[in-house]
């Protein structure tokens, strides 16, 4: 080899040998520019960004030095729940969340792929993670679904329901059935149904059925948070959803309206409090007309 060719690789040798030594500061700035953006934002901490992140691994690779990418990766392994920008993916029974700071601004990017973990911040996901809590404390099983942002939305909802006077007793009801609660997606619209509708109704003596299992059908209110606003983690009050819920609070408790319902029912009954289907009734009407509708008579 001619003695200029072994001055280039000793050069080349030498600035190798300068990058991988540098400190992290410097090791972070590869020649392919955007990669140490991209490296630091939550994009590539994201669960489903694994391509573009081998992608900017392997320019960083060959422009900064094989051990840089291994001391990052050895950082990064330390602590594998926080991603460089500090978010944490968090899974719940409902969908896996992408938790960022309260200080520090959501990446919206994220939100265009629905199966992609759901940007909220922390106190956001504080008040998600008391509704899931919730969910799972009864022996109903509810189910969520659709896509991350119908899940956030409809959670977030159920959490101003929380909020209401009368929601903690409608959603004890609800849990405590022992009943599948199916809310799913509805772009067409909102609407219910009982899987079994015999099982629903009352029966012919008075007394509550067995109950059946519910499908709801949700369309949350116009809700864009890949428009850029600030307020997108906010929803309106869900009266709607409030209202559908109410509709499946007989159902679940087989005490739906049936042209018997009333007939017979015993005075002793009555007058020893074991009317079951009347006490039903009665809290039924207590929810109805906590948000707006119209009660049902008892008789």
């Amino acid at each position: 080899m001619s003695t200029r060719k072994l001055a280039q690789l000793r050069t080349i040798r030498r600035k190798r040998r300068a990058t991988d030594e540098a400190p992290p500061e410097r090791a972070l700035r590869p020649a392919g520019h955007g990669a140490r953006d991209l490296l630091g934002s939550g994009v590539l901490a994201h669960a489903t960004a694994g391509e573009s992140r081998q992608a900017v691994m392997r320019d960083l690779q060959q422009s900064s030095g094989n051990q840089r990418v291994q001391r990052l990766l050895a950082r990064e392994q330390a602590d594998p729940a926080v991603s460089a920008s500090g978010a944490q993916v968090k899974d719940t029974d409902y969908g896996a969340f992408l938790v960022y700071p309260d200080n520090q601004p959501l990446s919206l990017g994220l939100a265009q792929d629905p199966k992609r973990e759901w940007p909220v911040t922390q106190r956001i996901f504080d008040r998600l993670q008391k509704v899931i809590d919730l969910l799972k404390s009864g022996a109903s099983e509810i189910r969520l679904e659709g896509g991350s942002a119908f899940k956030v939305a409809l959670l977030m909802d159920l959490d101003w329901l929380l909020l209401q006077a009368a929601g903690p007793d409608l959603l004890k009801a609800l849990t405590g059935a022992g009943k599948r609660l199916r809310i799913a997606y509805a772009p067409g619209g909102s609407d219910l149904r009982a899987v079994a509708e015999t099982s629903a109704a009352a029966r012919p003596d008075g007394t509550p059925g067995p109950g059946s299992d519910v499908e709801i059908g949700y369309k949350p209110a116009a809700w864009d948070p890949a428009g850029g606003n600030a307020a997108w983690e906010r929803r309106e009050p869900a009266t709607a959803l409030a209202r559908l819920l109410v509709e499946a609070l007989p159902l679940v408790g087989g005490t739906a309206p049936s042209p018997l319902e009333r007939e017979p029912i015993t005075a002793g009954q009555q007058a020893t409090g074991r009317d079951t289907l009347s006490r039903a009734i009665a809290l039924e009407n207590r929810l109805r007309g906590a948000f707006g509708m119209p009660l049902r008579p008892e008789e």
